[in-house]
């Protein structure tokens, strides 16, 4: 399937058999969609009709066969390459004979040439006609060479049958490099598992492996289900999912996915989804159905490209009629003008000028970790001129650390024993700060305090007794406001720190003051890299949409470099937020991750949802999820939406351009019909190689750093 003329040509014809309820055709992944009564028909008889058109179907159970991407392996795999070969052989003697020798064996020849190059047109476009009762691409060309035929010029019927079935193979071969990223992504997942069961160890298909099973996975194999690991460690290649260049450690506890690869080590894992259900086969679905869905601009070329081919075909009647009738004019001549016109007819290279951009754009993003639902998601990314991001979880990583730990004056205890003796209060605490406090201690290794008849105060701190240089100590550790009433009192500077987006937690030994610990949600590494990049695509405003205060939001805004901040927002105001920064005409994108986030997401002209750590109503929002967490995903989403864009700009302008030219060339009399298939034929193949670039931005998504541990530099 190679042209979407031919592609409705098959859904209008499965939509009429009895029984069929909705057939529906995605050219760009090469995929028919049918829901039918059982009833009244069935697989059997919907392939027969498709094979009537001339195409062989495959389900989607099956594999279908790789076609190849070069020009001459693609003539030679299939019966209409091999009989293209070979009426082009059969031309080239016609013609040579025809010229040096004698004209009677060298028509015959190329009468042969016709008919082996052009029957499994012919039968396309008959059947076509037959079904669904309008003209194709097929039969429009098989009109043509009838004519041609008919007015005597063998030399040129013949060519321009050769000329459009090289032309068709050619567009094949680049087509299928297009559909090859969606096919690479299908190839990845594992169909059998080795899975330990009983103490046994058995190799099952990935369909009959059960959630809780174990699955063993060595170096070199891809994890065949998502799935934590109960054993082993291992470095794990993500790239097929995620586009990490660099193998991420996954040890005991890790989460793993379906299509992964196992670097180096050996690891067992619990199986967490199954077969269908696995974040694979998520993407994989996902990726068809953005395909699939038409985007703004190829809905407004479809209704073109309606009007304009039963526009041509009447100018081209009239051609054929008016002159010779009218005006008296030569009939063979008009004819002819009229037979280029029907070539110049099929809208081929204007409607493929969208999809296969859409389709390769989708698929690089995908193969990048950026998910896109649809094409129309695609296209407004390339319009977004204002960028709105939460700030807890998105522009943060959404856990506390310690930016600063500073010694009461007159306490006779340096920074790195306060954090010691906090650490031992906090060492059984679930809270985030107070595993943060322990994460550090461990990190900066301060000398270990252990401390008994410890007490946490859910939301306010704990206490307990703490041994320090051979006396029992009270330890008290929490915020200020708890901390009142036993004589430990804010300070000035405590209220400023909290101004300035700090969480000030409060050690007490004996009811005074020993110390602070300044908190804060930092923000990702790549944070401020990834603003910066936004704005290098054309971003002109960057807005920090947060429920937080205003004082933590202004400092990551400052952090990072964000142009304002709108904070203490619910989830309703966040939505009137977005809507109020689309006042100016301008495209915006709202990006987030959490429940709070999903309203904004949708009323964004792009939503995008950090996707690995994100809750599954933001992902369910947005039009465009980050698999990595990464936000440089989203400058990489825009400009890949921008280029997207650009494309679909250029090929519709060539298109349009190149018909208007030769069906002006062709009414004149000045293009003949081997010009005209040319034309024809090679603008569409311009139009898919200039897609293609879609699919090979510039830039990729940098690889993402790697954890940063909290560093020494905060203890004063």
């Amino acid at each position: 399937m190679d042209c979407p003329d031919c592609a409705r040509s098959i859904e209008r014809a499965v939509s009429e058999l009895r029984g069929v309820r909705f057939a529906t055709v995605n050219f760009a992944a090469g995929e028919l969609l049918v829901e039918f009564d059982a009833q009244a028909t069935d697989r059997a008889a919907i392939d027969g009709r498709i094979r009537e058109l001339g195409y062989e179907p495959h389900g989607a159970e099956a594999t279908a066969p790789t076609r190849p991407t070069g020009w001459i392996s693609a003539l030679l795999a299939t019966a209409r390459g091999r009989a293209t070969l070979i009426a082009a052989t059969v031309l080239a003697i016609g013609f040579t004979l025809d010229t040096y020798v004698d004209g009677g064996v060298g028509g015959a020849l190329m009468l042969g040439a016709v008919a082996i190059g052009g029957y499994h047109s012919a039968r396309s476009g008959f059947q076509a006609l037959r079904l669904t009762r309008s003209l194709d691409m097929n039969a429009l060309m098989t009109i043509a060479v009838i004519g041609a035929v008919l007015i005597g010029d063998w030399p040129e019927a013949a060519s321009v049958v050769v000329l459009f079935a090289l032309g068709n193979t050619l567009e094949a071969a680049t087509l299928q490099r297009a559909r090859a990223a969606l096919t690479g992504l299908i190839a990845i997942a594992p169909t059998e598992a080795r899975v330990r069961r009983n103490g046994d160890e058995l190799t099952l298909p990935v369909g009959d492996v059960r959630i809780g099973d174990t699955v063993r996975v060595r170096p070199g194999e891809r994890i065949p289900l998502d799935g934590q690991v109960t054993d082993g460690n291992a470095a794990v290649d993500h790239s097929p999912m995620t586009g990490e260049s660099v193998p991420i450690d996954r040890s005991v506890g890790d989460e793993v996915l379906a299509g992964t690869i196992v670097v180096s080590g050996y690891i067992e894992a619990r199986v967490t989804s199954l077969a269908g259900e696995t974040a694979l086969a998520r993407v994989i679905r996902l990726v068809e159905r953005s395909q699939s869905e038409r985007s703004p601009s190829q809905r407004l070329v479809d209704r073109f490209a309606a009007l304009y081919t039963p526009v041509v075909i009447a100018l081209a009647a009239a051609i054929a009629i008016v002159p010779p009738i009218v005006l008296g004019q030569p009939f063979e001549s008009w004819v002819y003008r009229a037979l280029v016109l029907l070539v110049i007819a099929c809208p081929c290279a204007l409607v493929i000028s969208t999809p296969v951009a859409i389709m390769a754009g989708i698929s690089s993003l995908a193969r990048a970790g950026v998910l896109v639902k649809s094409g129309a998601h695609l296209e407004a990314l390339g319009d977004v001129r204002v960028l709105a991001l939460d700030k807890t979880g998105t522009l943060t990583r959404g856990r506390p650390e310690i930016v600063e730990i500073l010694a009461a004056a007159g306490q006779d205890l340096p920074p790195l024993d306060l954090l010691g003796i906090a650490a031992g209060v906090e060492a059984r605490s679930e809270h985030p700060i107070g595993r943060a406090i322990v994460q550090r201690g461990a990190h900066d290794l301060a000398p270990p305090y252990s401390a008994r008849d410890v007490s946490l105060v859910p939301g306010l701190g704990a206490r307990g007794t703490v041994t320090i240089r051979g006396q029992d100590r009270a330890v008290t550790i929490g915020a200020p406001r708890w901390l009142r009433d036993g004589s430990v009192g804010e300070t000035t500077s405590m209220r400023d720190r909290r101004d300035d987006g700090l969480t000030v937690i409060i050690v007490g030994i004996d009811g005074a003051l020993a110390g602070e610990m300044l908190i804060a949600d930092p923000p990702r590494p790549e944070a401020a890299d990834a603003i910066l990049a936004a704005r290098d695509t054309g971003i002109r405003r960057v807005t920090i949409v947060s429920g937080d205060h205003r004082g933590a939001a202004g400092r990551i805004a400052r952090l990072v470099g964000v142009d304002e901040t709108r904070s203490d927002l619910l989830p309703d105001e966040k939505v009137a937020v977005v809507r109020s920064l689309r006042v100016a005409g301008d495209r915006v994108a709202m990006v987030g991750d959490g429940i709070n986030d999903g309203p904004a997401l949708a009323a964004a002209d792009v939503g995008i949802a950090m996707g690995r750590g994100g809750s599954g109503i933001a992902t369910e929002a947005a039009g465009v999820i980050l698999m990595r967490d990464d936000l440089r995903g989203v400058a990489h989403a825009l400009r890949v939406g921008q280029l997207t864009r650009a494309i679909i700009a250029e090929n519709i302008a060539f298109a349009l351009v190149a018909k208007i030219l030769f069906l002006t060339l062709g009414a004149l009399g000045l293009a003949n019909l081997w010009v005209a298939v040319a034309a024809d034929m090679g603008t569409s193949l311009v139009v898919t190689l200039n897609s293609l670039r879609a699919g090979s931005p510039r830039e990729a998504v940098p690889t993402a750093e790697g954890e940063r541990p909290p560093s020494r530099a905060g203890i004063a």
